[in-house]
């Protein structure tokens, strides 16, 4: 484009020197032939008393003045129009690569926009987030009021698609979970309360920025009473015996075994049984969940 514009220039200062040249020319043609054509005539002439073939000549030559004037002027006019033309198309030419330059820079510069908007879109949909979870006891269910409370040890193990994260539950029974993908905002995944007596009361939930909370309830380990009634010098498993704690109860099969289905509301870590049977004394016991309760009973006499 640059090599492009020098060469126009170039042809345009070379047309208007020419121009200039030939004006040059004819001024000084004309000047020196009305130069000699006056001092002839005025050697010839007296000028006091002007003849009238002097005056002729002087308006001959006033007509021929006229004319070459007139034919240089033409001229002019005409290398002023080949200017202004040489210009008009040197501008038509500048502006056409101007506009494919400026076309090449606009489709540029939306180029280098496009790009830089989809990196922002792109740098803020794929930040990663941070979601504050706290745990609550799911309110569908009713616990004991002796019912453990969530360990200070609990952790909440999250299993994400290219990772496991675990975190500790604060005293206030919440976790900060940082540097989650912006991808899995809003998805479900699987997690895992690892505590004691509870669990979470669905295996996975949805992780949102901002604040989150998810549900616990009791989990299996104080679901059961169970045990075995045998006589008290331990040679006689006790079959039919009756083991009772509160509105529950449970007959011991023919091995002496005996298991409760403890529902939540009832679930707490100790119990008081009562053991019956028949030819033998009934028998109080305190019992603490989770274990495998031996009782014996003394027969009666």
């Amino acid at each position: 484009m640059i090599a492009y514009q020098r060469a126009v220039y170039k042809n345009l200062d070379g047309n208007i020197n020419h121009i200039i040249q030939q004006n040059r020319e004819i001024l000084s043609k004309l000047e020196e032939k009305e130069l000699r054509t006056i001092q002839t005539q005025v050697h010839q002439v007296n000028l006091d008393q002007p003849s009238e073939i002097f005056i002729k000549s002087i308006n001959a030559r006033q007509e021929e003045i006229y004319t070459d004037l007139k034919e240089s002027t033409e001229k002019i006019q005409a290398d002023i129009a080949l200017i202004k033309s040489l210009v008009k198309g040197l501008g038509k030419d500048l502006h056409r690569g101007w506009m494919k330059k400026e076309k090449v820079l606009v489709f540029a510069g939306l180029g280098v926009t496009v790009v830089i908007a989809l990196f922002v879109l792109y740098s803020f949909w794929s930040q990663p987030f941070v979601s504050n979870i706290a745990i609550a006891q799911d309110e569908n269910i009713k616990v004991h009021p002796d019912y453990p409370k969530v360990g200070e040890e609990a952790i909440i193990r999250f299993y994400f698609p290219a990772e496991t994260k675990e975190k500790e539950l604060t005293f206030s029974n919440e976790i900060i979970l940082n540097e989650i993908p912006k991808n899995l905002e809003n998805q479900k995944i699987k997690a895992e309360l690892i505590d004691r007596y509870w669990k979470l009361s669905q295996d996975s939930i949805n992780i949102n920025s901002g604040s989150n909370t998810i549900k616990i309830k009791p989990n299996d380990r104080l679901s059961r009473i169970s045990g075995r009634v045998l006589s008290r010098d331990g040679q006689t498993l006790l079959g039919d015996a009756l083991v009772q704690t509160g509105d529950l109860q449970a007959q011991t099969n023919e091995n002496g075994e005996f298991t409760i289905e403890v529902p939540y509301d009832q679930r707490r870590l100790k119990y008081d049984l009562r053991v019956e049977r028949t030819g033998y004394n009934t028998g109080e016991f305190e019992y603490h969940a989770g274990s495998e309760k031996e009782i014996r009973l003394l027969k009666n006499k």
